[in-house]
């Protein structure tokens, strides 16, 4: 006969997550338990190495996504600096277009085409 013995429980609006030992299984075997509203609830049977496993998957997969996002952020502010760099130079670059249209002008004057 399988026992659980209950030594961790994480609620939420509408499941829970359990963990604990086991008797009548192999000798150190843990339990993690999905139930969820409307579901069967699932249960894992697994040896320390197993639930070890899936922590450092697990915990993998969630870095790797915070990575992914603080290298989207980076991203992002990195082209946004550029276009303030672009903003700022904004003003230089209309005045020098200004005096080059005008030394355009004057050239064409004093060839006779203006």
């Amino acid at each position: 006969m399988i026992e659980l013995e209950e030594l961790a429980h994480q609620e939420y609006e509408n499941c829970c997550l359990s963990s604990g030992k086991v008797t009548g299984k192999e000798p150190d075997t843990i339990y993690l338990m999905f139930e969820r509203e409307g579901e069967e609830d699932k249960t894992l049977y697994l040896r320390p190495d197993e639930a070890l496993s899936i922590v450092w998957l697990l915990s993998g997969t969630l870095w790797s996504n915070r990575i992914s996002e603080m290298i989207e952020i980076d991203d992002l502010r990195d082209q946004l600096l550029a276009r303030e760099r672009d903003l700022i130079a904004l003003p230089s670059i209309l005045l020098d277009l200004a005096k080059a249209l005008k030394r355009v002008e004057e050239l064409e004057a004093s060839l006779g085409k203006g």
